[in-house]
């Protein structure tokens, strides 16, 4: 078997959505994988790799990196747990895995000269990738991003080897402290497991000296957008940026950098991001030496500003109520890959439909495309950093810094990010560190609010009072003089299954029978905490369905379980229920 096979087909599973139809195993997720930093050349590495389990792990002391050795294919960006992947064994554990593609670098890409980056956008958790049989890197971090330069691993001639190992433990009480959030396989508010690459993994030709990284902020106060550039080695280069809204210029600057830089930009009059108004600025940068063009992307970020003022949260100057929803970002045929870019959209539009103006983004980091979404069509997002089951040793917590500090360098570019909540409750019993990482937050990012821990377990560090509550007496949780911006981050939990569209039975907090009284419980609900004395918000328990969960809004396949404008108008207070509501 080689990894052109075309014998690719979705394994069977217990639900699938509307968009597996459209999983092509030539070309499987083929959009740009990173839309802060878009590069004009690149090519997908996505599709049928060559794959293997090594549960004994000891496939590289076995030389694993042959055609012979790896005897089974996986569609890539699916994992083996997965029925998209071609495989789908979500029941089973295997804790090393093993991957091989061969591929082509484009001609004129070798004779520009130019430097090869390999890149992946996750991979759970810990991989080590060869090229050519040659040693390309490494990456511990189950949900950030990385690259590799394999120039110097090429061979001559079309065909190139990758090979990637990985190491997910899955065990939280021994060898397994990674954050995994409810990755514990299927039972009660455990979900089906992820092992391996998640994400789109794509090659593309830079200069030797180019951009590393690019990270945008606004300064609504004075209408200014800092552009921060940070390069690949020590040069002296002119960073040249270009900012457009709509199609037509507004602004353009450049300053000289070495190694790391900030270019300045006045844009007059900015329109305002909000949920309502999702006004986005695209902005082109060009990296020059000497009149020579070293590196050129596309970008695009936004004016908006959020606080706490008064104990109340603000954005842009105005008092926002937060219309939260609990989003956990599983899907059934794809676990922590959603199939397409058409079902990601969906989803982040079907959140407006339903009333709400913020995201939860619970203990999972989301595809890079769903956070574009979000940005574009108007969505806050408020994010969790997947929880740690154990955190009992000085490793786990060294792990969990790292990972943090990787997820909110990869995630503070996109204007919808309003929130960080590195913290669940109490997983991993965090106690003292939760401080730590709350300061470490507000050392790299200054701006943006913290919740140090979603629901219980808060100490006086954090920016929020968070409470979780499934039960019908909510309007108690209002405050009559409040120190701190108040909400129920968690609340609902309404099961309501529906015949064909649910996943292997399952539960909820409570249980609708029908549409009209799952709507009416919610309506009671959400009625009590509009009316609740100086709250700031909400967010209900949740968006979708998600495996032995039924309480979503939408079931696990994705279908509406009422009229989304009827849920609307209980999301966004138009209706209100009267005191005596029979509840479901």
């Amino acid at each position: 078997m080689t990894s052109t096979d075309s014998t690719w087909k979705p394994a069977p599973a217990p639900l699938t959505t509307r968009w597996a139809a459209d999983v092509s195993p030539a070309q499987p997720r083929p959009e740009y994988p990173r839309p802060l930093l878009v590069r004009k050349e690149w090519l997908s590495l996505n599709g049928i790799w060559q794959f293997a389990f090594d549960d004994g792990g000891a496939g590289q002391a076995l030389g694993w990196q042959s055609e012979t050795d790896l005897n089974e294919q996986i569609l890539v960006p699916f994992t083996f747990e997965a029925a998209l992947s071609g495989i789908g064994k979500g029941e089973e554990i295997h804790e090393h895995v093993w991957y091989r593609k061969l591929f082509s670098i484009p001609a004129d890409w070798r004779e520009a000269g130019k430097r090869i980056k390999l890149n992946f956008g996750a991979v759970d958790w810990q991989a080590t990738v060869y090229v050519n049989g040659v040693s390309a890197g490494s990456h511990i971090g189950g949900y950030a991003p990385f690259s590799l330069d394999i120039t110097d691993a090429l061979v001559p001639g079309d065909e190139q080897e990758v090979v990637v190992s990985v190491y997910d433990p899955a065990d939280p009480k021994t060898t397994g402290f990674q954050p995994r959030g409810k990755q514990l396989g299927t039972e009660g508010i455990w979900y089906t497991r992820t092992t391996g690459i998640w994400q789109s993994v794509w090659i593309e030709p830079v200069s030797t000296t180019s951009v590393a990284s690019f990270r945008t902020e606004s300064d609504l106060e004075n209408s200014t957008l800092c552009v921060l550039v940070k390069l690949t080695d020590e040069s002296t280069v002119t960073a040249q940026v270009k900012v457009f809204r709509n199609g037509a210029q507004l602004a353009s600057e450049s300053a000289d950098i070495t190694a790391s830089g900030v270019v300045i930009i006045s844009v007059p009059d900015p329109e305002h991001w909000s949920p309502d108004s999702p006004a986005l600025y695209d902005i082109d940068v060009t990296i020059v030496r000497d009149g020579i063009e070293l590196d050129s992307f596309t970008s695009y970020s936004a004016f908006r500003s959020y606080c706490i003022e008064n104990a109340r949260l603000v954005l842009n100057g105005e008092p926002f109520f937060v219309r939260g929803v609990l989003d956990q970002g599983y899907w059934p045929d794809g676990i922590l890959t959603p199939p397409t870019d058409d079902a990601i959209r969906y989803d982040v539009e079907m959140t407006k439909k339903l009333g709400f103006n913020v995201a939860r983004k619970h203990v999972k980091i989301e595809d890079p495309r769903w956070y574009y979404w979000c940005d574009v069509l108007g969505i806050a997002v408020w994010q969790d950093m997947p929880s740690p089951h154990n955190l009992n040793s000085s490793e786990a917590k060294a792990n969990f810094t790292a990972e943090w500090q990787e997820v909110m360098d990869t995630l503070r570019g996109y204007p919808c990010i309003l929130h960080w909540i590195p913290f669940n409750e109490n997983w991993g019993n965090p106690e003292e560190f939760q401080d730590e990482i709350v300061l470490l937050t507000r050392s790299l990012d200054s701006v943006r609010p913290i919740t140090d821990a979603s629901g219980w377990t808060q100490r006086s560090l954090t920016d929020v009072d968070d409470v979780h509550d499934y039960g019908n007496e909510l309007l108690r949780h209002g405050v009559e003089v409040p120190l701190k911006p108040k909400v129920v981050g968690e609340f609902g939990g309404i099961a309501l299954p529906i015949l064909g569209h649910t996943w292997a039975g399952g539960w909820g907090y409570q249980t609708a029978k029908d549409a009209d009284s799952l709507l009416t419980g919610i309506c009671f609900q959400t009625t009590q905490l509009f009316e609740a004395a100086n709250l700031s918000g909400f967010v209900y328990t949740q968006l979708t369905d998600v495996e032995l969960e039924l309480n979503g809004l939408l079931t696990y396949d994705r279908e509406p379980k009422a009229d989304p404008s009827l849920f609307a108008d209980c999301f966004t207070g138009r209706r209100r229920a009267i005191a005596d509501a029979n509840l479901p």
